[in-house]
C-alpha cells in the first residue's frame, strides 16, 4: 500500500516539472522584433536604411517601396544588421517596408528614408590635413571656414576662399580649404589718453613679445597745454594685455580738473648761522597778483641772546611774485662780536612750569669777566623756592661769549621729587598720530639723553625728521618738561616743513608753506593747539645756565629777593646787584653785634661770680 502511494506522489512530480520545462521552454523561444531605421547617406542619389536583428537566428526579409518599384529578399545574421540602399537619383524621398515573420506571425516594418547625405569639409596645409568633418546635407550647402585655427600647438591662418558651396548633384562631396602656418611675431598696442570730448592728451605705444604679457599703468592726471586732468571714474588705473589677445588699441579717458580760484598764500624766510643752524624765521602773506618786497633784517638775537648781523653778501631785501613756486627763502647771518660794555640777565624759573619768578641783571664790562652766584632759595608771595639740584649756581661770563641769558630752575619748598620718568614720543605731523614712544627715568640732581634718528619707519612707511629740530634731546632732572614731541614726515613728501619748539614749554611752531600752526603737548602727550598766553617770540627765548638751549617764558615779574636768602658776594659785583649786597653787609654786621652782645653779657655774668 505505501510503494503504491510513493508511486502516485513521483507521478504526479513529473507531469508538474513537465508543464514547468514546457511553460520555460516556451518562454526561451520567443522572438524579438526588427528595428528598421533610416540613415544618412555618404553620397547623393541614395536612401540609406538600417535593419537591426537582436535575436539568436538569421531573419529572412522581403523589403521595397511601398509603391512596388523595387521587391527584393535579404538575410539579417542573427544579433546582426545590414544595410538597404534604394536608389533616389532626385532625392524626392521614399517610403519602403520590411516583411517577415515574428514568433511564427507576419510582421511589416515601415520607414521613410533620411533624405540626407554627408560631405566632407576638409582643412589641408600643404597636403597635411589638420581637421576634418562630416556634414548632413539635403541639396546645395554653404560653407565659411574660420580664419584660423589651431592644431598640434601651431596656428594657421586661412589661405584659400573663406566660403564654398556644394550644388546638389554637380559638386563633390568633399570641401577642401587651404590653411598656411602662422609663425608669430611680436607686435605693438597703442594707449591713448583722451578727454571727454575724444581730443587726444597723449598716449603710449606698448611692445608686446610673443607669448608674453603686457602691464602699463596710467596716470592718475594729466598736465597738457596748462590744464590739468584726472582720470574719470572708472577708467581703468592699468590695462594688462596678453599676446595674441585681438584688441590693439585701448583709449582712457580723462576729465579736466576745474582749477580753484587763486587765493593769497605764505612765503617763509629762515635765518641761519653758516652751519644751516636755525635762528629764526619769518612768515609773509603774498596777495593774489600782487608782488611783495619782504625786508631782511641787518641784524637779529637768538633764543641766548646771542646777536647776529646779516651775512656780507646776503639781500636786505626780498622781492616775490605771486606767480613764483618758491615757498622758503634762505638769509645766513653770522655771529656779531661785542664792542662795548653789555648786560647779561638772570633768570629765576619754576621747576614745574618754567615760569618766570624773578629776573635780574649783571653789567659785563669791555674784555673783562663778571661773575655771579644764584641764590640758594627765596621767597615770592609767600612762597618758598629752593635751587634744583643738579645745577651749578656760578655763572663766569667772559666779555667775548656771546650768550646773554642764563637759567636758574627752582621748587616749591617740599615739593622736589626723588625721580621721574621722561617720555620722547615720534609724531605724524601729517595728523599728529603717535608713532613711537619711549621713556627713561632721571633722578634726582641727575640727566638723560634720547638720541633721534633721521629716519624711522612704521608698518612698511618710512618717515623722517622734520627740518629744525635736533636729533639729541638732553634733560636735566631740574628742567620742567616731562614730554617732548619729535615731529617726523613721510619720507616721500617733498613739503618743506619746519619745526621749533620751546624747549622750556614744550611750544612747538610748525612752519609750512601754507602757514604756522602752534600747538603744545600737555602732560598726557597729546598735541593740542596753544593758548595764546603759550606763544613765545623764537627770538626771545633763553638758554639755560647749566644745559642745552632752553627757551623761558617772558610773562614774569621782577621779584626782590628777602636780605636774609641772599648768599655772600661774588669776588666782582656789578653795579646793579649792589642793593643784594649792601643788605647782606648789613645783615652781617646786625648779626655779628648780636654775637658780642651775647659773649660781653656772658663774661659779665661770670665775672660777678
Amino acid at each position: 500500500m505505501m510503494r503504491k502511494t510513493i508511486l502516485r506522489s513521483l507521478t504526479a512530480l513529473v507531469v508538474v516539472l513537465t508543464l514547468v520545462l514546457g511553460s520555460f521552454t516556451t518562454v526561451l523561444a520567443s522572438e524579438s522584433a526588427l528595428r528598421l531605421a533610416a540613415q544618412t547617406a555618404d553620397e547623393p542619389g541614395v536612401q540609406i536604411f538600417t535593419v537591426s536583428n537582436p535575436n539568436g537566428e538569421d531573419k529572412e526579409i522581403t523589403w521595397g517601396d511601398v509603391n512596388g518599384n523595387i521587391t527584393k529578399q535579404d538575410v539579417v545574421p542573427a544579433g546582426g544588421s545590414i544595410t538597404l540602399r534604394y536608389p533616389d537619383a532626385q532625392m524626392q524621398g521614399v517610403r519602403i517596408y520590411v516583411s517577415y515573420t515574428l514568433n511564427g506571425a507576419a510582421k511589416t516594418l515601415y520607414a521613410i528614408g533620411a533624405n540626407k547625405y554627408n560631405i566632407t569639409i576638409k582643412y589641408m596645409s600643404g597636403g597635411v590635413e589638420l581637421q576634418s568633418q562630416k556634414h548632413a546635407v539635403s541639396g546645395n550647402y554653404t560653407h565659411t571656414a574660420p580664419a584660423t585655427l589651431t592644431s598640434s600647438g601651431k596656428t594657421y591662418e586661412l589661405a584659400s576662399a573663406s566660403s564654398q558651396t556644394h550644388m546638389f548633384g554637380k559638386s563633390s562631396t568633399t570641401m577642401t580649404f587651404e590653411y598656411k602656418e602662422i609663425v608669430k611675431q611680436p607686435y605693438q598696442i597703442s594707449v591713448t589718453y583722451v578727454d571727454t570730448s575724444d581730443t587726444r592728451l597723449g598716449g603710449a605705444t606698448l611692445d608686446v613679445a610673443v607669448d608674453a604679457t603686457v602691464n602699463h599703468d596710467n596716470p592718475k592726471t594729466l598736465s597738457v597745454n596748462g590744464r590739468n586732468y584726472q582720470l574719470m571714474t572708472g577708467q581703468p588705473s592699468s590695462i594688462s594685455h596678453a599676446y595674441g589677445t585681438a584688441t590693439r588699441s585701448y583709449k582712457i579717458y580723462y576729465e579736466l580738473v576745474q582749477e580753484p580760484a587763486a587765493t593769497a598764500y605764505n612765503v617763509n624766510v629762515q635765518y641761519v648761522d653758516g652751519s644751516g643752524k636755525l635762528l629764526g624765521y619769518k612768515r609773509v602773506t603774498v596777495p593774489v597778483n600782487e608782488t611783495v618786497n619782504i625786508d631782511i633784517p641787518a641784524s637779529i638775537a637768538t633764543a641766548n641772546g646771542s646777536q647776529y648781523n646779516r651775512a656780507s653778501g646776503e639781500p636786505a631785501t626780498i622781492t616775490h611774485a605771486f606767480d613764483n613756486t618758491k615757498r622758503t627763502y634762505t638769509v645766513r647771518y653770522d655771529l656779531a662780536v661785542a664792542t662795548a660794555p653789555y648786560e647779561i640777565r638772570i633768570n629765576y624759573l619754576s621747576s614745574a612750569n618754567g615760569a618766570t619768578l624773578a629776573t635780574e641783571t649783571v653789567t659785563v664790562n669791555l674784555n673783562s669777566t663778571a661773575t655771579f652766584e644764584a641764590v640758594s632759595s627765596f621767597e615770592r608771595d609767600g612762597t618758598t623756592y629752593y635751587l634744583a639740584s643738579g645745577q651749578n649756581r656760578n655763572i663766569a661770563h667772559a666779555f667775548s661769549n656771546s650768550q646773554r641769558v642764563y637759567n636758574f630752575y627752582y621748587n616749591v619748598q617740599g615739593q622736589e621729587e626723588s625721580s621721574y620718568a621722561v617720555t620722547v614720543q615720534y609724531v605724524n605731523i601729517a595728523d599728529n598720530s603717535i608713532l613711537y614712544r619711549t621713556e627713561q627715568v632721571v633722578s634726582s640732581g641727575g640727566s638723560v639723553s634720547f638720541d633721534l634718528p633721521a629716519t624711522y619707519t612704521v608698518d612698511g612707511t618710512e618717515y623722517k625728521l622734520v627740518s629744525g629740530q635736533e636729533q639729541t634731546i638732553d634733560h636735566a632732572f631740574y628742567l620742567p618738561r616731562r614730554v617732548y614731541s619729535v615731529f617726523y614726515q613721510n619720507a616721500a613728501d617733498n613739503t618743506e616743513n619746519v619745526v621749533i619748539t620751546d624747549n622750556t614749554t614744550g611750544v612747538t611752531t610748525i612752519i609750512t608753506p601754507e602757514g604756522t600752526t602752534t600747538v603744545v603737548t600737555d602732560g598726557e602727550g597729546n598735541i593740542v593747539e596753544a593758548t595764546e598766553e603759550d606763544l613765545v617770540d623764537i627770538l626771545d627765548n633763553p638758554v639755560p645756565a647749566a644745559a642745552g638751549t632752553e627757551p623761558e617764558d617772558d610773562g614774569g615779574d621782577v621779584v626782590d629777593i628777602p636780605d636774609s636768602e641772599v648768599p655772600a658776594a661774588a669776588a666782582e659785583q656789578p653795579a646793579s646787584q649792589a642793593w643784594i649786597w649792601w643788605t647782606v653787609a648789613g645783615a652781617a654786621v646786625l648779626v655779628a653785634g648780636g654775637i658780642l652782645w651775647i659773649v660781653l653779657k656772658k663774661k659779665k655774668a661770670a665775672e660777678a661770680k
